[in-house]
C-alpha cells in the first residue's frame, strides 16, 4: 500500500510536471504569437512610413523640377534682356560717338576762330604796349617793377615753407628736409653746380680737383619770417630802383653756436674780423664754385663727432667791386648821385662781402662730414706734371692760375717762395702772395 501510495504520488508529481510543461509551452507559444503580431504591426508601420517618405520625396522632386524650370525660364528672359540692353548700349554709344564727333568738329572750329581772334587781340595788345612803352620812355626812365609789385615781393613766401611759418613771426624754426625730396634734390643741384664750376675752373698748374670732398648728413630749412621780410624788402627796393640785385647762393661756415645765432638774428656785421677782413669789414660768403673754402676747419669748426656745419644763404650781390681791409662800406659808383656798390670781394671773384644785415638770408643749415682720406682744407690733389705752353712766362702762369685762396696752405708757401725768387725785391713778392692767401681765408669765413 505504501508502494502504491508512493507510485500514485510519483504519477501525480509527473502529471503536475507535464501540465506545468504544457502550460509553459503554451505561454511561450502565446508569447511568440504576440511577438509575431507586434513585428507584423511594426513592419506595416515601417512600410507605411516608407510609402509616406516616397510620396514626400516625389512631391519635393516635383517641386525642385518646377523651381528649376522657373529658374531656366528666368535665365532665358535675363539673357534676352541682356542682349536687348547690349544692343541698346551699342546704339547709344554710336549715337554718342556721332554726337561727340560733331561736337568736336564744332569745338575745333570754335577754337580755330577763338585762336585767330586771340592772335589778333594779342597783336593789337602788343602794338598798344609798344606804343605805351614808347610814350613812357619819352616821359621818364623805365621802372622795372610797379609800386604795388614791391609789396608782393615783401610778402612772397618761399616754395617749401611750412604753412605755420607766419604764426612764429619773430622766431626762427628749423625743419629737416627729407633726403630724396624735391627740395633736397634742388639743394643737391646747387652743390652740383658748385662742383661743375670747380671742374671748369682754369688750372694751368695741373692740380686735380676734389669735386665732392664732403658728404651732406643733414639738411635743415631755416624759416625766419622776419629776416625773410627784411631781405625781400631790400630786394624789392633794388628792383623798383631799376637795379639788378644779382641774387646768388653762397655759403658761410662757422661754429654751431654762431650759425644758430645767424639763423635767429641774421648776419651781424658787428662780428666782422673774427676770421679775416682782407676785403672789407662785413659778412663774408664763398661764392658758387668755391663752397669748399667755407668747409675748412678754420671756419666751419668740427664738432666732437667730426661733423661740421655751414649755412647756404641767398645773397644779394648786386654791383660788386674789389675791397680792402679798410673798407667799412662799399665805395661810390657815382659820388654825385651818392650811389655806392652793393658788395666787395677779392680779385679772383671767389668771395662776396656784404655790408647790410638784410642783404643775406640764411636759407639752409647744412651738417656735413669730410669724406675719409680727404681733409676739408684740401681743394686739390697732388700736382701732376704739366707742359708749359710755349711763350708763357712763369708770371703769366701764376696770374692765370686758379685763385690763391683755392690752394692748400702748403701750396701757398711753395708759390710764395717761387714768386720771391722770380721777382725782386723778395719782400714785395712774398707779401703779395701772403696777402692773397690771407684774403682767400677770409672769404671762406
Amino acid at each position: 500500500e505504501q508502494e502504491e501510495a508512493e507510485e500514485r504520488s510519483r504519477r501525480e508529481q509527473q502529471e503536475r510536471e507535464r501540465q506545468e510543461r504544457e502550460e509553459s509551452i503554451k505561454k511561450e507559444k502565446e508569447r511568440q504569437e504576440v511577438l509575431v503580431k507586434d513585428g507584423l504591426r511594426l513592419r506595416l508601420k515601417e512600410a507605411e512610413r516608407d510609402k509616406e517618405r516616397q510620396r514626400e520625396s516625389a512631391a519635393l522632386e516635383m517641386k525642385h523640377r518646377l523651381e528649376h524650370e522657373r529658374l531656366v525660364e528666368a535665365q532665358l528672359d535675363f539673357e534676352k534682356q541682356k542682349q536687348q540692353w547690349a544692343e541698346q548700349q551699342r546704339l547709344d554709344k554710336e549715337a554718342k560717338a556721332k554726337e561727340e564727333k560733331e561736337t568736336r568738329k564744332r569745338q575745333e572750329k570754335e577754337a580755330r576762330e577763338k585762336k585767330a581772334k586771340e592772335a589778333l587781340e594779342r597783336k593789337e595788345s602788343e602794338r598798344r604796349e609798344k606804343e605805351e612803352k614808347k610814350a613812357k620812355a619819352k616821359k621818364a626812365a623805365a621802372i622795372v617793377v610797379e609800386n604795388d609789385h614791391g609789396k608782393a615781393h615783401v610778402e612772397a613766401r618761399p616754395k617749401y615753407w611750412q604753412e605755420d611759418a607766419r604764426s612764429n613771426w619773430l622766431n626762427k624754426q628749423l625743419f629737416e628736409v627729407p633726403k630724396g625730396s624735391d627740395e633736397h634734390k634742388e639743394v643737391d643741384a646747387i652743390l652740383e653746380q658748385d662742383a661743375e664750376a670747380i671742374r671748369a675752373r682754369p688750372n694751368p698748374w695741373g692740380f686735380v680737383p676734389f669735386v665732392h670732398c664732403f658728404d651732406v648728413l643733414r639738411l635743415e630749412r631755416i624759416q625766419n619770417p622776419m629776416l625773410y621780410a627784411c631781405y625781400m624788402a631790400l630786394k624789392s627796393s633794388k628792383i623798383k630802383a631799376s637795379q639788378d640785385p644779382k641774387e646768388i647762393y653762397a655759403v658761410h661756415g662757422s661754429t654751431a653756436d654762431t650759425l644758430d645765432n645767424i639763423a635767429s638774428g641774421g648776419f651781424n656785421r658787428s662780428y666782422n674780423g673774427k676770421n679775416a677782413t682782407m676785403y672789407g669789414k662785413g659778412a663774408y660768403f664763398a661764392k658758387p664754385g668755391n663752397y669748399s673754402y667755407a668747409c675748412q676747419p678754420a671756419y666751419a669748426q668740427p664738432h666732437i663727432d667730426g661733423t661740421q656745419k655751414m649755412i647756404l644763404s641767398r645773397v644779394l650781390e648786386g654791383e660788386r667791386t674789389i675791397g680792402n681791409q679798410n673798407t667799412i662800406e662799399p665805395p661810390y659808383i657815382n659820388a654825385a648821385l651818392k650811389l655806392r656798390y652793393d658788395s666787395t670781394g677779392d680779385p679772383q671773384n671767389t668771395i662776396v662781402v656784404t655790408y647790410k644785415d638784410q642783404q643775406a638770408y640764411p636759407a639752409y643749415l647744412v651738417t656735413f662730414r669730410p669724406r675719409p682720406g680727404v681733409s676739408s682744407m684740401q681743394q686739390y690733389a697732388l700736382p701732376k706734371p704739366v707742359v708749359a705752353p710755349s711763350g708763357m712766362s712763369l708770371q703769366q702762369r701764376l696770374s692765370a692760375a686758379a685763385p690763391w685762396s683755392s690752394q692748400p696752405p702748403a701750396i701757398h708757401a711753395a708759390l710764395a717762395r717761387v714768386w720771391a725768387n722770380v721777382h725782386k725785391p723778395a719782400a714785395t713778392g712774398g707779401g703779395a702772395v701772403a696777402g692773397a692767401s690771407r684774403g682767400g681765408g677770409g672769404g671762406g669765413g
